[in-house]
């Protein structure tokens, strides 16, 4: 609301003059209190607009407005706002070479500050527009808005991801998720409260992450479980009901297990259907000469599970305001396409298909060609090597 305001006071003359007094106060008010929020609200809001009034050959909507309601140009008030613009500048826009402030100013650095800043957002001005989705048409300034602020969410994205995996909701505790940020991000940002309108699109960030990663530490879990029932004594067979297998487990507690109740049904199931496909050849009692094996079987099957789950936390349109958004998937869309995301999407699921053809056993007479084609190539070999 408050950049809409400082957008408004700028396309016309008398709604400015208005507006210095307040203005001149926030500058002052985040210098004295070294208020980050309040500096980055200024740098990143109230600065934008201070330019695209000044620059009268800058093709935007300030301009387009102060010409439509014939405002006329009022040089007393381009003074002042030049004024503005210039403590604005020595008091708040941080230079990367590390001069202070009274140097910025006696050198005269302003000017030549100002007519770089209007002549790079003339270029945006100027350059093609973007393709959008449909219904959207492009708008350089909502562009340039989504640029800005681009940086700022892709380190959320950043700080989301680091974060410890866990079974926790913590995204529903604000303060909790607050204390996990790391105190330099905190500090850049400003984010010293739960009201930080950032906090919002980490929690979104963090639910995210926590519908994905929830999966993966349930098949973990499982793949612990079902370890521990190949090696349990008796042996499970294929012959034992899967029921009185839990109950088994349920009244005896001969192993440890942090699997959900509704989880042990389908990970015995998954354990019947290995041996039914190992005991017609291994004799159920002769287990352990090919333990091994067998937890190799079921690490495998767990791990070409584990890509049904797994998802690294992506960025997502809807984590951005609603006139960014056709912005931000044109954006995201452009760099997945570059780096090849679709290609290996397509590559996972024919990887997908392949694994669930190999476990059907419709591969196998493909199988036993190959072995037999094995057999008769070592057989000529030795028969050629023998004569």
């Amino acid at each position: 609301k408050l950049r809409m305001s400082f957008f408004g006071y700028f396309v016309d003359d008398k709604a400015a003059i208005k507006a210095l007094h307040f203005c001149r106060y926030l500058i002052q008010l985040a210098v004295s209190t070294n208020d980050v929020r309040l500096e980055r609200l200024i740098v990143d809001d109230l600065l934008p607009c201070l330019i695209w009034r000044l620059d009268n050959e800058l093709q935007c909507a300030t301009q387009s407005l102060r010409h439509e309601s014939g405002s006329s140009t009022d040089g007393s008030v381009d003074k002042e706002l030049h004024a503005l613009c210039e403590d604005l500048y020595v008091y708040l826009v941080k230079d990367s070479d590390g001069e202070d402030k009274e140097s910025r100013r006696a050198e005269n650095n302003y000017t030549s500050w100002l007519e770089n800043e209007m002549e790079n957002l003339r270029v945006k001005a100027g350059s093609a527009a973007k393709e959008l989705l449909e219904g959207s048409d492009w708008n350089w300034e909502f562009e340039d808005e989504f640029q800005r602020y681009l940086p700022a969410y892709m380190e959320m994205l950043e700080q989301v991801d680091s974060m410890d995996v866990s079974d926790e909701r913590d995204y529903l505790k604000e303060e909790a998720l607050l204390q996990k940020l790391r105190p330099e991000f905190r500090s850049k940002y400003g984010i010293n409260s739960c009201e930080h309108p950032y906090m919002l699109t980490i929690s979104s960030l963090r639910q995210q992450q926590f519908y994905s990663m929830n999966g993966l530490i349930y098949q973990r879990e499982k793949n612990k479980f079902l370890s521990k029932l190949i090696i349990l004594k008796p042996y499970i067979k294929v012959s034992d009901c899967s029921s009185d297998i839990i109950r088994r487990l349920r009244d005896k507690s001969e192993i440890q297990y942090e699997l959900p109740e509704w989880a042990l049904l389908p990970s015995v199931d998954f354990l019947h259907t290995v041996l039914l496909l190992w005991e017609p050849v291994y004799h159920p009692l002769i287990r352990q000469s090919h333990m091994a094996t067998l937890l190799w079987i079921v690490d495998h099957y767990n791990k070409g599970s584990n890509r049904e789950y797994v998802q690294q936390v992506v960025p997502a349109t809807h984590d951005f305001k609603l006139h960014l958004q056709p912005y931000a998937y044109a954006f995201f869309e452009t760099k997945l396409k570059d780096n090849k995301y679709h290609w290996a999407t397509e590559q996972i699921r024919l990887h997908k298909e392949f694994d669930k053809l190999l476990v059907s056993g419709g591969l196998d007479h493909r199988m036993d060609e190959f072995i037999s084609s094995k057999v008769i190539i070592c057989v000529n070999t030795s028969t050629t090597t023998y004569f």
